[in-house]
């Protein structure tokens, strides 16, 4: 807001085009779509380099809708953002399915370690277009705690994912030779 109380120039078109895209993503997809949907369905296909059209993101909108847990109210941003990637990408993206996919993340990860830890590293893997499964979000995850410890801030992982991504396909190469080796 300027001095006088109005906005400034060039600000008030940005909200009208993102009132007027939320307006046809409602219409599109039947019900009160609410802008952090909208915010989150547009970071992820901007990052999947994906166009992001108004039927698009009323799709993926609809994907992640649904009553989240208790435990989906904290990080609740990282949960909606987890969420629109997992549809950008065709997979299940209501919050069953994403408290499924954090769940046996943490369960491959052997690791107690809060949800925002592996929502951090699941979210930045998307973003970085590395694969988004749960297997490496443990084995990432694992690798940036073994490097900074939990409770790594965002800043910390984006200078060390790339490198936690290739020990984690490393890791998992090695380990596919040994059973085929041993079953050989």
């Amino acid at each position: 807001m300027s001095e006088e109380g109005t906005e400034p120039q060039g600000e008030g078109n940005i909200l009208d085009e993102d009132r007027e895209i939320l307006k046809d993503v409602r219409r599109i997809a039947g019900w009160r779509v609410s802008p952090r949907h909208l915010d989150v369905s547009m970071i992820a296909l901007d990052e999947t380099g994906e166009e992001p059209t108004v039927e698009r993101i009323a799709e993926i909108a609809t994907a992640l809708h649904g009553d989240g847990s208790r435990r989906q109210k904290r990080n609740a941003d990282l949960w909606r953002l987890l969420g629109a990637q997992l549809a950008v990408r065709g997979k299940p993206a209501d919050p069953d399915a994403q408290l499924a996919f954090i769940g046996r993340a943490k369960s491959l990860a052997d690791e107690n370690l809060p949800d925002s830890d592996f929502l951090l590293v699941a979210t930045a893997l998307a973003g970085a277009n590395h694969p988004l499964t749960p297997e490496m979000t443990a084995d990432a995850t694992s690798m940036i705690v073994e490097m900074l410890g939990p409770g790594f801030d965002a800043e910390q992982l984006d200078e060390r994912l790339d490198k936690a991504v290739d020990q984690a396909m490393a890791d998992r190469a090695q380990r596919a030779n040994r059973r085929r080796r041993s079953g050989s």
